[in-house]
């Protein structure tokens, strides 16, 4: 089969957040942001050879897959060797990055993800049986656990407590649905386009009567406007209402 040429590979969003994190959230400095950006792409070459990731780490769309890999590669004796050799390098490399997908330093602080905000390129879609958009489980995790596992719409409103993080269980929302991709010249996947929301909001969002789905969509275009703007997604109220309720235009 003949190798297809990809402009943008997938979890390139991650990378950029990662730097942006180190930088804004962490006040690192530019030359140890390098640091850690080199000891990943040395593991990223190693998961490769060991055939666990396809590109590299930024790839690896959640939490437990990513705790997975590092376990079989921290048990590789080469891989360990060359971490000794380089002084725990590349294991604080690890550290930093899982510090970043668990949203260290962002609980319960939503402006930590304001900070984060910029444009990005479009990721490649998955073909599967069916065309979708990717998308990753590791910037839902962050944005439920920055809003406090609190709804963004009615923090008044209580759910139960999920056996996965013993937090109030809370469901991570792309406001303009990923459906809606190929109408944008950058990622939808992004922290300004998910919020966190309880089940009956996010299926209010998805079931409810229109003009009440309608009012919640033009509070949250006048809430995230901003941001939106600064992820190159800007859009006026009417265009915006269209994708966001995946209203076709007539």
């Amino acid at each position: 089969m003949e190798e297809r040429k990809v402009p943008f590979a997938y979890g390139a969003e991650l990378q950029a957040y990662f730097a942006q994190y180190l930088t804004k959230v962490r006040g690192l400095s530019a030359s140890s942001v390098r640091h850690y950006q080199d000891a990943l792409n040395t593991i990223s070459r190693y998961m490769r050879e060991r055939h666990l990731v396809q590109r590299d780490i930024y790839e690896v769309g959640s939490i437990e897959q990513l705790h997975a890999r590092w376990g079989i590669l921290s048990q590789d004796e080469d891989f360990m060797q060359l971490n000794r050799r380089g002084h725990q390098m590349y294991s604080a490399g690890y550290r930093r990055y899982n510090e970043f997908v668990q949203g260290e330093g962002m609980l319960g602080q939503p402006e930590s993800l304001m900070a984060l905000d910029a444009p990005m390129a479009v990721a490649e879609p998955a073909h599967i049986e069916y065309q979708v958009w990717r998308r990753s489980g590791i910037l839902r995790a962050q944005t439920i656990a920055a809003a406090g596992y609190q709804c963004e719409l009615h923090p008044e409103h209580r759910t139960f407590i999920a056996e996965a993080t013993h937090e109030p269980y809370m469901e991570a929302h792309h406001i303009i649905p990923l459906g809606q991709q190929a109408e944008f010249g950058h990622s939808l996947d992004v922290y300004a386009n998910v919020i966190c929301l309880c089940p009956v909001c996010h299926r209010q969002l998805h079931h409810g009567l229109m003009a009440e789905r309608r009012d919640i969509v033009d509070h949250i275009y006048e809430t995230r406007r901003e941001r939106f703007a600064q992820s190159g997604l800007a859009l006026g109220k009417d265009e915006f209402e269209r994708v966001a309720l995946g209203e076709r235009e007539s």
